[in-house]
């Protein structure tokens, strides 16, 4: 999962951001 959410930041740095403050 936590591959995933550094690609999101690619896309989208503030999907990233809320994805960090959730784990």
């Amino acid at each position: 999962m936590a591959t995933e959410t550094v690609k999101l930041t690619s896309s989208d740095g503030k999907e990233f951001a809320m994805k960090k403050a959730d784990f």
